[in-house]
């Protein structure tokens, strides 16, 4: 019986004595995360901007991008983000509609027929 409680002890202590060690490890700086996880997150931003210049045509006019700009800016600079990290980027899409056919209420100046 002591030795069954002496092995158990031992094994217990091993455990947890292993598992401090591997604990207390470096691992992100060993396997180098950071930047492999640099390279993939630069990897698939090309690869979504490719996708969207594809399909969607990139929308450059000042007026629309100067007041969508300040108002980005308006969000990094109360979140203490910097804004030179993030580019905006206007595409145009078929799948936003602008115009009031799609939810069934008539356009300014035209008249449903009610017959």
């Amino acid at each position: 019986m002591k030795l069954l409680l002496f092995q158990a002890i031992i094994s217990i202590s091993l455990f947890f004595g292993i598992w401090g060690l591997l604990n207390n490890v470096n691992w992100i700086s060993i396997f180098k995360i950071e930047r492999i996880q640099e390279n993939t997150e630069e990897k698939l931003r090309e690869l979504y901007w490719e996708l969207f210049n594809e399909y969607d045509a990139e929308i450059k006019d000042i007026e629309v991008l100067a007041p969508q700009d300040s108002i980005l800016s308006k969000i990094c600079t109360s979140n203490n983000i910097d804004r030179t990290q993030i580019k905006l980027h206007i595409i145009k899409s078929d799948e936003i509609s602008t115009s009031n056919q799609d939810s069934g209420i008539p356009e300014k100046g035209v008249m449903e027929n009610q017959e």
